[in-house]
C-alpha cells in the first residue's frame, strides 16, 4: 500500500459528513498570520471573484493519518490557510445576502460540526470566535486576524453582493492539493514542509519529530503527552535563561548530549544524528522510541542545569587552598567556555555519585585547560570543539575510565599543541589582552601567590596606564614615554591589576603617584604596586615576566597548586 495519497480539496469539503476531523498537533506552531498575509488572502479572493472562469491554487494541505482514529487526521502543513478561511467565513456569515450561501457557511462553522481543531494554545480562542463570543485577548494573533479581515474588507469598499461572491469564490474556486501520509513518513515530511518561511531550529525539528511520532503512534494518553510537552517547555526555559535566550541554547545542549554518546557532531546536523539515534534505540517495543529518548534528554538536562546554576552542595572546597567547585563553574560560565560542558556533563554522570572529588578536580582542571588553550592559546575553535567532544565520548564509553586519565589526555593535548605551535605561548598571549580575559588570569595569579580567601569579591581589572588618557594628566607622559605604541603597553597584562569596583571608580585616570591611596586593596598583586616609585616600560615588562612564570605553574593542569610555596599535589 502506498504511503502518500493526493487529491483535490476545497474548503467546502469541510461540510461533507464523511470528511475526517482535522487537528493541529499540539507540537505545531501557533497561528502566525499577520495583517500582511491576511491582506494578500483578501486580495486573492477579490481578484479571482472578478473573473468567473478563473480558479486559484491555494497551496498544499498536508495531513497525516493516525493509528488511533481512522476518521482523524493531523494537519502537518496548511494550518494558516485553513484557519484563516474559517475566520473569513465566520466574519462573512453575518453580512452575506444569499440565504443558501449563509446556510452553507453555518454548516461548515457550526460548533457541533466544526471539523478543524487548532493546537492547544489556540484552541479556546478559535472556538470562542467560531461560537461568536467576544475575545478580549489582545495578544492573540487569531483575534487580530479576525479583526483584520473586517477592516481589510472595508478598505476594499465591497458591496454586500460582492461579499457573497467572495464567499462563493473561497468555497468553490480556491483549490488545494490535499496530501495524506502515513504517520511513519512523518520525519522527512515535517522537516521538508517546515523549511518554508521561518526555518525551524534543530531542536524544534527534534521536538516536533518526537511528539508527532508519539501522537500518531497510539496507546499514549493525551494527558501524558501534555505533561511531556510541559516538561520540554520547562527544560527549554531553564536552559535558555542563563544565556538570556541568546543564540540557540537548546540546540547546543542537544549537541552536547549527542556528542557524549557519539563523539564529534556538528551543530547544524544534530537533527540528522538524532534521527539515526532514534532508529538505533528503537528496540523496546513496549515504549515508543521517542519516549525513551525524551526521558534520557530530561535526565541530561537536570545534570546540565547543575553546571549552569551550581547548587550549594558544590560550595565546600574539595581541597584546602583551592576554590570550591561552585566558583569554578561560575567562572567557566562567565568565560563562556561552552566547549568544556560536554566533558563536564560526561564527567558528572560517570564520577560524581561514586567519587565527588574526581568530578571537582575535573572542573578545576577544565577551567584552567580552557584558559591555556583558548583564552591564552587562541586555539582554532573547530579543533578545540572536536577534541572536547571526543574526550566526552571517551569518558562516556569508559575509554577514559578515571578523572586522572582525563587530565592526562588534556595535559598531553596541551603539550602537543605547544610542540606543533598551534597555540600561542603564554608570554606572547599576555603581552596584549582584553580586560575580560585578563581578569581570569589575574585571579589565578592572585590565588597562586596569596591564597583564595580574598578573591570571591568579584574584582575588576584596573589599568595602571589608563585606556582612555586623552585630555587627562596622563596624555603628555604616555605620548612621550610610550610614543611607539601606547595601546600595546596599556593592554599588556603587566599594566593590569585587581581592584574592587568602587576603588577602580575612585582611581579612574589619576596619575600613578595619586593611585597609591586607592591601591590600598585586599589583593596582594595590587599591594605590590605600592612599592613602586615610577611606572615605565621596564616596570611593565618586569611585572609581565613575573605574571608569565606564575601562569606557567598555575596552568599546569596535572597539579593543583595551593599557594606559591606549597607542595603541589
Amino acid at each position: 500500500m502506498g504511503s502518500i495519497h493526493a487529491s483535490e480539496w476545497r474548503i467546502r469539503d469541510l461540510d461533507d459528513r464523511h470528511a475526517p476531523r482535522f487537528q493541529v498537533p499540539r507540537i505545531q506552531r501557533t497561528y502566525a498570520w499577520r495583517k500582511k498575509e491576511i491582506s494578500d488572502f483578501i486580495k486573492d479572493l477579490v481578484h479571482v471573484s472578478r473573473d468567473e472562469d478563473s480558479e486559484h491554487y491555494f497551496g498544499a494541505f498536508c495531513t497525516m493519518s493516525t493509528s488511533g482514529d481512522d476518521n482523524a487526521e493531523l494537519i502537518i502543513d496548511g494550518q494558516q490557510r485553513i484557519a484563516t478561511s474559517l475566520l473569513f467565513l465566520k466574519y462573512a456569515q453575518k453580512i452575506v445576502v444569499d440565504s443558501i450561501l449563509k446556510d452553507r457557511i453555518s454548516k461548515i462553522i457550526a460548533a457541533n460540526n466544526l471539523k478543524v481543531t487548532l493546537g492547544k494554545r489556540d484552541h479556546e480562542t478559535f472556538k470562542n470566535i467560531m461560537d461568536g463570543r467576544v475575545v478580549n485577548d489582545q495578544k492573540s494573533l487569531l483575534n487580530s486576524a479576525y479583526k483584520s479581515i473586517g477592516s481589510l474588507l472595508k478598505e476594499q469598499n465591497q458591496e454586500k453582493i460582492v461579499i457573497d461572491k467572495l464567499v462563493f469564490t473561497l468555497l468553490d474556486r480556491f483549490r488545494l492539493v490535499k496530501i495524506n501520509l502515513l504517520h511513519n513518513k512523518f520525519g522527512y515530511t515535517f522537516h521538508l514542509v517546515n523549511y518554508r518561511g521561518k526555518p525551524l531550529t534543530q531542536s524544534e525539528l527534534i521536538k516536533s519529530h518526537i511528539f508527532i511520532d508519539l501522537e500518531t503512534a497510539g496507546g499514549i494518553a493525551t494527558v501524558n503527552l501534555d505533561k511531556l510537552d510541559e516538561r520540554w517547555t520547562e527544560m527549554a526555559k531553564n536552559i535558555s535563561a542563563p544565556f538570556g535566550n541568546a543564540g540557540k541554547p537548546v540546540d547546543v545542549f542537544i549537541q552536547y548530549v549527542l556528542s557524549i554518546k557519539y563523539g564529534q557532531i556538528n551543530l547544524t546536523t544534530i537533527y540528522e544524528k538524532f534521527i539515526s539515534d532514534l532508529k538505533a534505540i528503537n528496540t523496546n517495543k513496549a515504549q515508543p522510541r521517542g519516549k525513551i529518548w525524551l526521558e534520557e534528554l530530561f535526565d541530561w538536562a537536570e545534570r546540565y542545569m547543575l553546571l549552569l546554576t551550581p547548587p550549594d552542595q558544590f560550595s565546600k572546597p574539595w581541597k584546602e587552598g583551592r576554590l570550591d567547585t561552585k566558583k569554578w563553574l561560575q567562572r567557566i560560565k562567565e568565560l563562556k567556555a561552552v566547549n568544556v560542558y560536554p566533558v563536564l556533563l560526561a564527567g558528572y554522570a560517570k564520577y560524581y555519585n561514586t567519587d565527588p572529588h574526581s568530578f571537582y578536580k575535573l572542573v578545576d582542571s577544565c577551567y584552567r585547560f580552557h584558559i591555556r588553550v583558548i583564552t591564552l592559546g587562541a586555539l582554532d575553535v573547530s579543533a578545540y570543539t572536536k577534541f572536547m567532544q571526543n574526550v566526552a565520548h571517551k569518558i562516556w564509553t569508559n575509554k577514559l575510565a578515571t578523572q586522572a586519565a582525563v587530565i592526562r589526555e588534556l595535559s598531553n593535548y596541551i603539550k602537543t599543541c605547544e610542540k606543533q605551535k598551534t597555540i600561542k605561548t603564554i608570554g606572547s598571549a599576555i603581552s596584549y589582552m582584553k580586560s575580560t580575559q585578563a581578569r581570569h588570569c589575574l585571579l589565578l595569579i592572585e590565588e597562586y601567590n596569596y591564597g583564595v580567601e580574598k578573591v570571591a569579591n568579584n574584582p575588576t581589572v584596573e589599568h595602571v596606564l589608563p585606556r582612555k588618557f586623552e585630555g587627562s594628566e596622563w596624555e603628555v607622559y604616555i605620548k612621550r614615554v610610550y610614543s611607539d605604541d601606547p595601546d600595546y603597553w596599556i593592554s599588556n597584562l603587566g599594566n593590569m591589576t585587581l581592584l574592587s569596583r568602587s576603588l577602580n571608580a575612585e582611581a579612574k585616570r589619576k596619575l600613578f603617584r595619586d593611585k597609591f591611596r586607592t591601591y590600598n586593596s585586599n589583593y596582594g598583586i595590587t599591594q605590590e604596586l605600592k612599592k613602586k616609585k615610577s611606572w615605565n616600560i621596564t616596570d611593565i615588562e618586569e611585572r609581565c615576566n613575573k605574571y608569565e612564570e606564575d601562569l606557567k605553574s598555575v596552568l599546569n593542569i596535572s597539579e593543583y597548586p595551593t599557594g606559591k610555596h606549597s607542595t603541589h599535589q
